[in-house]
């Protein structure tokens, strides 16, 4: 397999060096492949991406039709790095970590940075999400940062570069738990003998943070992770991720803020919260003191978090900081703050507000790529050396016209990993994302791994959101065997037993209760059709005494027309069997079997962190098999669906 893997032309790649040989730290694993065989891999491979549908895992929302849901895509080769590779990451990492945390620090205390002119004020104050509001306001522990990810690339040379920061709420975390849970059973054998360090430590880490930043109840205090709900393109994560740190997964409709404190709606009465890991935008977090015009958040929050009430995980405002305007300041700022030189440089970047950087950019505008400078959302783009004479010449007007809001950036040259294409490898384009949490002293822990991605356009990996990308799980390879640590409990710790559904939060009751109902419509809706059309269509009379009595309940269930439990009246109309097969099939009835199975998988979506794996899996499985094969929607199709789904 690995005989005639392509090199590309002044790349870096990461399993290949250039004379054509197998990296070192790669050896291990492309010789388990070359035993495996390409048709074994395949095979393989085959299994895991069933097991990904199977499980729901998607990046996409679940939405309301099931439209624009996109299974997640994992390659069936893992990026492999040695640890004395990853140690360069490892403190760069942490250190644009603590640099990013006392900026923010600076930003919403005494503003030194800007006193000292080593940042332009329109980096701030023209930035849509920076907010007076958030001025001032205290921070649990003194950590405005939980979690922080950086983006980089390797370049051509080998040396790495720093593409993107995300302050907010950095997104992956779930995704690569779960790369590593399925590649390690695709590749057993290869995953034992690598030596790979493992990841839940920085879970660990993570957990006892939300812990410690609670100001009450700090031996169990009430966590909660604060999604965006199943709009959120993210929400597979979320729902993943609060399971596995055993907290409660809300939305902004299971808060309310009574005496001046954070409470969570449940079946019992308002429960006070003391930590929340946020996953809301920081502007939709309080209607009151933020945006007006959300209908999201919880009104009153910044005056709790301002009493100290609460802590907020990532702090209120971290957003400011994500923008790509702020990394042509960094090593200044970095020497400033820290007293250090960046270990890893960021990616060459103009902000077009200085007449200098601005002539720079139009002078060389098709050799950059051209961005926001004030990121808040998923802005494309913008290539020059791709756009018409007509197209270039708005560009340069719009940069022109307001210049501080864009920005220039060098192209960049990513490295290649091979990816499976079904029989060979092939070198396709990476990015990687590396995750830090904070920890004691002000101090940050990186994941020993963090989430590839690959793509044959490398243009495609800017955003994470791009159709054609793959995901690969991260190997950080150590030569001597690793710690097996676990978030799971030890066989020797007793469980408590204890009642708690009063503390269920009441939008999931409420989830549950329909979840159930509509379980139970579509068991006897299947039953019901299943035993109708084995009926019309097996050898016996039609006149059997059964027939009338189950087409009578068909109809008080709402899927026949009532005419066709009168037998006069039935001869005038099309034949059943037709219509029963569009009863299982429709998209449009509300009552057809595939619109009753495509709401139940909603309901479950939406509390699939209340649900066990193999519960959501067989409702997932259900919604998959209730669709009608292409262009077809025949009573063989129907039986077919029906006998599945028995």
């Amino acid at each position: 397999m690995i005989a005639g893997y392509p090199l590309l032309p002044d790349v870096f790649d990461e399993m290949v060096d250039a004379q054509g040989q197998v990296r070192e730290h790669w050896a291990q694993l492309a010789a388990h492949l070359q035993s495996l065989g390409a048709e074994e891999l395949q095979h393989r491979w085959e299994q895991a991406q069933r097991q990904i549908r199977s499980l729901g895992m998607t990046f996409n929302p679940q939405d309301e039709t099931g439209e624009g849901s996109r299974p997640w895509e994992l390659d069936a080769i893992p990026l492999v790095l040695t640890t004395e590779q990853w140690s360069t990451l490892d403190g760069a990492v942490a250190q644009r970590a603590r640099l990013f945390e006392r900026i923010l620090d600076d930003i919403y205390g005494e503003q030194r940075l800007l006193i000292e002119k080593l940042v332009p004020p329109e980096l701030v104050f023209m930035h849509p999400g920076f907010q007076t509001a958030y001025h001032g306001l205290p921070t649990a522990q003194n950590r405005r940062l939980v979690l922080f990810a950086s983006d980089v690339a390797r370049g051509p040379d080998g040396n790495w570069w720093v593409t993107s920061d995300r302050t907010r709420a950095p997104t992956g975390l779930g995704y690569l738990l779960e790369n590593r849970i399925v590649t390690s059973r695709m590749l057993p054998a290869a995953f034992r003998q690598s030596h790979v360090l493992r990841l839940a430590g920085f879970f660990m880490t993570l957990r006892d943070t939300l812990h410690d930043l609670a100001a009450r109840s700090r031996d169990n205090p009430r966590t909660v992770l604060w999604s965006q709900g199943t709009s959120s393109p993210s929400y597979f994560e979320d729902a993943y991720l609060a399971r596995y740190l055993n907290v409660t997964l809300v939305e902004s409709g299971d808060l309310a803020v009574r005496g001046n404190r954070l409470m969570l709606k449940t079946l019992g009465g308002l429960l006070p919260i003391e930590v929340a890991m946020r996953r809301v935008d920081d502007e939709l977090c309080d209607p009151v003191e933020l945006a007006a015009d959300s209908t999201s958040g919880a009104s009153g929050l910044v005056e709790v978090v301002r009493d100290g009430n609460v802590a907020l995980a990532n702090s209120l405002g971290s957003r400011i900081v994500e923008s790509p305007a702020w990394l042509p300041f960094l090593p200044a700022i970095c020497r400033r703050l820290l007293d250090e030189d960046l270990q890893i440089p960021s990616v060459a970047t103009w902000w077009c507000g200085h007449d200098d950087a601005r002539k720079y950019v139009l002078e060389h505008l098709d050799t950059l790529a051209i961005r926001p400078a004030f990121r808040m959302g998923t802005t494309p783009t913008l290539r020059a050396d791709q756009m018409s004479k007509s197209e270039r010449e708005r560009l340069i007007a719009t940069i022109e016209r307001d210049p501080r809001n864009y920005v220039g950036q060098e192209l960049v040259v990513r490295s290649t990993s091979p990816v499976w294409d079904g029989a060979k490898m092939t070198p396709w384009f990476t990015a990687l994302r590396c995750f830090a949490v904070a920890c004691d002293k002000r101090s940050f822990q990186v994941l020993p791994g963090g989430l590839a991605r690959a793509s044959s356009e490398p243009s495609e990996l800017h955003n994470m959101r791009n159709v054609g990308q793959r995901s690969q799980d991260v190997w950080v390879v150590s030569q001597t065997p690793v710690e097996h640590v676990t978030l799971l409990g030890g066989q020797g710790k007793s469980l408590s037993l204890r009642r708690s559904g009063a503390e269920l939060p009441s939008r999931v009751a409420d989830n549950l209760f329909w979840l159930g109902r509509h379980v139970e419509r579509a068991d006897g809706t299947a039953r019901l059709l299943r035993t109708l059309l084995a009926r019309l269509t097996s050898d016996e009379d039609d006149d059997a005494v059964e027939l009338p009595a189950l087409l009578r309940m068909a109809v008080e269930l709402g899927q026949i027309e009532p005419d066709y439990a009168v037998e006069e009246l039935r001869r005038s109309l099309p034949p059943i069997e037709t219509v029963l097969a569009e009863t299982v099939f429709s998209e449009d009835a509300p009552r057809s079997l595939y619109s009753t199975i495509r709401h139940t998988l909603r309901y479950a979506s939406t509390v699939r962190d209340r649900l066990s794996v193999d519960a959501f899996k067989i409702i997932h499985e259900a919604a998959a098999a209730g669709g009608a094969p292409m262009g077809r929607q025949s009573s063989a199709d129907a039986t077919d669906v029906l006998e599945k789904l028995q």
